[in-house]
């Protein structure tokens, strides 16, 4: 069992990461924009010969480096890829934790309001990019590679809080409201560029399935996490105390 220890701390050192990082992005874009102007130059006098980037699959998105949901990631990107260094770059695409936003809302009984109820993500488990990022760090499989990562099935936002209603077992109204009052609503925390930016996505995968790229099936050959999974792990934070 000792020999298990450093993958057990190296999963909680990466969990605290991932998880610190998406409560606090602006944290995250000023780690990213420090990694890519002096921690590579850093890296490579310290003799480092692979590093492991938590990017973003919106470094894929058409004119991704004038998106502020990309343009960070992406520019890291590009410095690693300058770099004498081996780059593993994890592209991870929408959290199953990003529901958390729902849940004042939800705890309150009150509606949830969306522009675009029906767009289409494939929700990933953060704990499937843990995984992942683990075998990334210890193992060959990975090394060298760009991945894009997501969830195993695609649901839309309508279907997302079905789930969480019958984890919860009561239902969850969901109010389609327009584009202008979306923006209003969401400018209560965040600025305008990435609200457009958001809304600009949502809209488009509002035309169908989001498409699913690799997985933890896909990469490890272990079952990925479901968003259903997820919901039943984290029905406490939906409920009013």
């Amino acid at each position: 069992m000792a020999g298990h220890r450093p993958d057990r701390d190296l999963r909680r050192a990466l969990r605290r990461l991932l998880f610190g990082l998406q409560d606090d992005p602006e944290h995250q874009r000023a780690a990213q924009v420090l990694l890519g102007d002096e921690l590579v130059k850093a890296a490579e006098a310290a003799g480092v010969e692979h590093v492991v980037l938590l990017s973003s699959s919106s470094v894929l998105g058409p004119d991704a480096e004038n998106d502020p949901l990309a343009g960070h990631s992406l520019q890291v990107e590009r410095a690693l890829t300058g770099s004498g260094l081996t780059c593993t770059f994890l592209r991870p695409d929408a959290f199953a934790s990003n529901s958390l936003g729902w849940a004042r809302p939800i705890s309150r009984s009150m509606p949830i309001r969306l522009a675009y109820p029906d767009a289409h993500i494939a929700p990933i488990h953060p704990e499937d990019i843990v995984d992942i990022a683990v075998e990334a760090l210890t193992g060959m499989s990975l090394t060298g590679r760009s991945v894009t990562l997501t969830g195993p099935e695609s649901l839309s936002f309508r279907e997302q809080l079905a789930v969480l209603a019958e984890t919860l077992g009561r239902e969850i109204p969901v109010e389609k409201i327009s584009r202008a009052e979306a923006e209003r609503q969401m400018a209560d925390y965040m600025p305008a560029p990435m609200i457009y930016s958001l809304l600009n996505l949502w809209e488009a995968a509002d035309r169908g399935p989001a498409a699913i790229a690799d997985t933890t099936h896909s990469l490890l050959g272990r079952p990925a996490r479901t968003f259903r999974q997820w919901a039943l792990e984290n029905a406490a934070a939906f409920i009013q105390r």
